[in-house]
């Protein structure tokens, strides 16, 4: 769908993109209305979450101050995604949204919420609270979210379940016993373990995909700034680099989440048929599937998903 026209292609997602934008806006959950209205930070992380469905989504998003609107992007486009993403999980398509901060600094380091599909998706990102905080830069506490979903996430039915991360740092080193009990409902009897070890029990269990967003760099040419590019070998060491998709533009982030999903379905070839039809029709379409064929690269065979288009 032309980001220029409206799309709502169920009943509980009215308006269009700009409107969803506004109302995400005005209803989401800041730090400091948290704190007035007496959320508990832990209270925002359940013991487990659980889905019957065959091909569960979760996606992890960094809410630190350095990734700006990327949430609210997503919600702006939550109808069409709810929709689209089911051509490629099925019908049964159920979904969690997490937010990850910095355990060292932040009040709201980790939050978890339920599975859900349809409306339920926005009144799920609506109970997150975006923090807006971090630590010092490089790294974030992405590795609570891995430990909880690795341990807390029950699954029966799942087949290919999927985590996505879209977040511009990297992780910590270790889990701390005490970060682990408190934020990952997760009881270790060392004082802290790997979190490479933890990234290998997360993809036993899950397709483990990041979108980096560039940590103050664009990323323009093969140039990047030595943390930028520090961070991106820590996340292309972990996941490997098919599993690391790059993005500039927040703008772009649910199509590279369709990328994604195409690339653990098989689906290349209806992926960019779909998106090439669906951006062509805007002012700079051309220039918007550059930026999403850029950021696939290393995801998908380009000439085999272009096929000379």
């Amino acid at each position: 769908m032309s980001e220029s026209y409206d799309y709502t292609p169920a009943p509980w997602n009215k308006g269009n993109f700009k409107e969803a934008e506004k109302a995400y806006e005005k209803h989401v959950n800041d730090c400091a209305k948290a704190v007035g209205q007496g959320v508990a930070a832990t209270n925002l992380v359940l013991p487990q979450i659980t889905t019957q469905a065959e091909h569960p989504l979760i996606i992890v998003v960094d809410n630190t101050a350095s990734m700006g609107k990327w949430v609210t992007m997503i919600f702006a486009k939550l109808g069409y995604f709810d929709f689209e993403a089911r051509e490629y999980l099925g019908n049964d398509m159920q979904v969690s949204f997490m937010a990850v901060g910095d355990a060292n600094y932040d009040k709201f380091p980790f939050q978890v919420t339920e599975f859900g599909s349809e409306a339920q998706l926005a009144e799920n990102l609506k109970k997150l609270v975006i923090e807006g905080g971090g630590g010092p830069p490089c790294c974030e506490s992405y590795e609570l979210a891995m430990l909880y979903c690795a341990r807390n996430v029950i699954m029966p039915k799942a087949i290919k379940p999927i985590i996505i991360f879209i977040g511009d740092e990297a992780f910590y080193d270790y889990v701390y016993q005490d970060q682990a009990a408190k934020w990952a409902c997760v009881q270790i009897a060392e004082k802290k373990i790997l979190t490479s070890n933890i990234i290998e029990e997360l993809k036993r269990k899950f397709l483990v995909y990041i979108i980096r967003k560039p940590y103050g760099s664009q990323f323009l040419g093969n140039r990047a700034n030595s943390i930028d590019m520090q961070i991106h070998h820590a996340w292309v060491n972990a996941l490997g680099l098919r599993n690391v998709a790059l993005l500039p533009d927040p703008n772009r982030v649910v199509d590279v989440i369709f990328g994604l999903l195409a690339a653990a379905t098989n689906m290349e070839e209806y992926f960019w048929n779909e998106v090439h039809e669906r951006q062509i029709k805007d002012e700079n379409g051309r220039e918007k599937l550059q930026v999403i064929l850029k950021t696939l690269y290393t995801v998908h065979d380009i000439a085999k998903l272009t096929d000379g288009k």
